[in-house]
C-alpha cells in the first residue's frame, strides 16, 4: 500500500512523542502494517527510474497488498487520490485530511533533498535508488536494498508478499525468512543494515521541519521552529560525540540540505563547475550556492529557533558559539566536490597503472588475492605506509582518503609519472594542500572560523580559474573509455 512523504506531524510525532493525541491516533493508525519502506531516489539523475515510479505507483500500490506501506518522495496520481481519499491514514487526526496531496509540503529542490535525506540515513548516492525497510519508524535500525526501473516491481512485489505472510513482529537481522526475502530482491547489486544515531522518524521530521518553518500560514510552524533548535544543539552534540570523520562529513552536508530550504535572495556570482563533473558534484555545489549567500545572516535566524526552543537557557549551543558560526559545513561541501572529482580521475589513472583494467573496474572493485598498493616516498612523507588503491568488497570500492591520494600522486610526480591531462601541477598540489588541510579540521570535531572557510574558497576558486575540474573529466572520460 502506498502513500507519499510529505506529513512532518506524524514524523514528528513518531520521533519525538510530543504530541500525545497524535501519536496515539498515528499509532493505532500504522500498528496493522508489518513492514514500512521509503523509496529515495533523484529525479533528476535517476530520471527513468522517477518515471517508472510515477508511472507504476497505483500498480505497486496494488501489488504491495495491505500489510506492507510504503512511502515515496514520488506524488501518487490524482486519479489515484480522489479513488483513495477515505483510506484511514487520510484521516489521521484531523477531519480536512491533513495527509492530502493538496496539504502536503513541497521542498526547495528534489535532487537536494534526495542528497540531504541520503546522507542523514548514512546512505551513499551512488548506491541511490534504493528501497529502505523497516518494522518500526521509530527505530534506529533500517535496511537498504538497491533498486531500479527493471527490478523495482518486482521487489516490490516480493516484499509486499513476504508482509502478508509474516506474523507482524519479527527481527530486521535475525529473522531468516526476511533474510531470504532480502537475499532474493538483491537484484541490484547491494544490500545492507544500517544502524544510525537517530530513529527514520526523527531524521526525516528533522529535515521536513526546515521546510514546515517556511510556511508561514502552517498549523506546524511553531513546533518546527522549536525542532529546529533542538536539532542544532543536537547536531553540535553529534560532533562532539562521533569519532568517525566519514559520518561527521555527511552530518554536515545533512544540516546544509536542511537549511537550503529557508529560502532567502541567492547572490548574482554563484560558484559554478565543469558540466561533466559528477551529478553528486553538482548537486553539493547547487546546495552551497543556496545556502552560503546568507550564512552569516543566517545565523542570528537559527540563535531565533533555538531561543525559541528553550527560553529558560542561558547557554547557547550549535552554530550559535561564542567565537562565531562555524563554517565546517560550507568547507565540507567544497572539499567534498574536490574529492569526488580527484577520486574519479586522477586516482582511477593510479588504479590503471597498477593495471586495474579499465573501463571494467572503474568505480568498481576489483575482486581476487592480488594487491594493489603503492607506498609513497620518504622524501614526501617520514614512515611511510602501503596506501590500497583497490579497497572494497565484491564490487564495492572504497577510495583511499584524500591525503592516502595526495602523498601517492606527489610521489609518482617526483619520479616523472603522471597524467599528460594535467597541466599545472604545482598549482593542484599547493591547493589540494589547502583542501585536504581544512578537509580533515571540517570532519573532526573542530569548528572552523571564517579565516578557514575563505582559504578553502579561494582554494576552490583557484582549482576553477586554472580550468583543472576540467583537465579532470578529460582524464576522466578517457578512462571511462579506455
Amino acid at each position: 500500500m502506498g502513500m507519499f512523504l510529505s506529513k512532518y506531524s506524524m514524523l514528528n510525532a513518531l520521533g519525538y512523542g510530543a504530541d500525545r493525541p497524535v501519536i496515539t491516533e498515528t499509532k493505532k493508525i500504522l500498528d496493522r502494517f508489518k513492514l514500512f519502506g521509503l523509496i529515495l531516489h533523484d529525479p533528476h539523475s535517476h530520471s527513468d527510474f522517477h518515471q517508472t515510479m510515477q508511472n507504476s505507483f497505483e500498480r505497486l500500490d496494488f501489488l504491495t497488498g495491505r500489510d506492507f506501506l510504503f512511502l515515496s518522495l514520488t506524488n501518487p496520481p490524482k486519479s489515484w487520490l480522489e479513488r483513495n481519499e477515505k483510506r484511514d491514514y487520510f484521516g489521521i487526526w484531523e477531519p480536512d485530511k491533513l495527509l492530502s496531496f493538496s496539504n502536503s509540503y513541497t521542498t526547495s529542490d528534489e535532487s537536494i533533498s534526495t542528497y540531504t535525506i541520503a546522507q542523514s540515513l548514512n546512505i551513499s548516492f551512488d548506491d541511490l535508488p534504493v528501497i529502505i525497510l523497516t518494522n518500526n519508524f521509530q527505530f534506529n535500525q533500517y535496511i537498504v536494498v538497491r533498486t531500479c526501473s527493471r527490478h523495482l516491481i518486482q521487489q516490490m512485489t516480493e516484499i509486499g508478499y513476504f508482509s502478508s505472510q509474516k506474523d507482524k513482529y519479527f527481527s530486521l537481522v535475525n529473522d531468516s525468512d526476511f533474510n531470504k526475502m532480502i537475499g532474493d530482491i538483491d537484484l541490484c547489486g547491494g544490500s545492507y543494515q544500517i544502524s544510525n544515531e537517530e530513529s527514520l522518524a526523527k531524521t526525516l521530521s528533522d529535515f521536513l521541519a526546515f521546510v514546515v518553518s517556511e510556511n508561514r500560514n502552517s498549523h506546524d510552524q511553531k513546533l518546527a521552529e522549536i525542532q529546529i533548535g533542538n536539532f542544532i544543539t543536537k547536531f553540535k552534540s553529534n560532533k562532539d560525540l562521533l569519532r568517525d570523520p566519514d559520518r561527521i562529513e555527511q552530518l554536515n552536508l545533512f544540516l546544509l540540505g536542511c537549511l537550503s530550504n529557508i529560502s532567502r535572495p541567492t547572490r548574482q556570482n554563484d560558484l559554478q563547475i565543469d558540466e561533466r563533473c559528477e551529478s553528486e558534484s553538482k548537486i553539493i555545489l547547487k546546495t552551497f550556492n543556496k545556502v552560503y549567500p546568507v550564512f552569516e545572516p543566517l545565523n542570528d535566524e537559527l540563535r531565533h529557533f533555538q531561543y525559541k526552543a528553550n527560553r529558560e537557557s542561558t547557554i547557547r549551543h550549535g552554530l550559535d558559539i561564542d567565537e562565531g558560526i562555524d563554517y565546517s559545513p560550507l568547507v565540507l561541501c567544497l572539499c567534498k566536490i574536490f574529492e569526488i572529482e580527484t577520486n574519479l580521475s586522477i586516482v582511477h589513472w593510479v588504479r590503471k597503472n597498477l593495471n586495474i583494467e579499465m573501463p571494467k573496474y572503474f568505480k568498481k572493485h576489483k575482486e581476487g588475492s592480488e594487491e594493489y598498493k603503492i607506498t609513497p616516498s620518504p622524501a614526501v612523507v617520514p614512515n611511510p605506509r602501503p596506501i590500497d588503491f583497490n579497497k572494497g568488497y565484491r564490487t564495492k570500492w572504497i577510495a583511499p582518503g584524500i591525503g592516502e591520494s595526495e602523498l601517492v600522486m606527489l610521489t609518482l610526480y617526483k619520479e616523472g609519472e603522471f597524467p599528460p591531462e594535467i597541466t599545472n601541477y604545482e598549482s593542484l598540489f599547493s591547493n589540494w594542500a589547502i583542501i585536504r588541510q581544512f578537509r580533515n579540521k571540517a570532519a573532526h570535531t573542530d569548528s572552523l572560523g571564517r579565516t578557514a572557510f575563505d582559504n578553502v574558497f579561494q582554494s576552490f576558486g583557484n582549482i576553477n580559474t586554472i580550468n583543472l575540474l576540467g583537465q579532470f573529466n578529460d582524464l576522466k572520460w578517457t578512462l571511462k573509455q579506455y
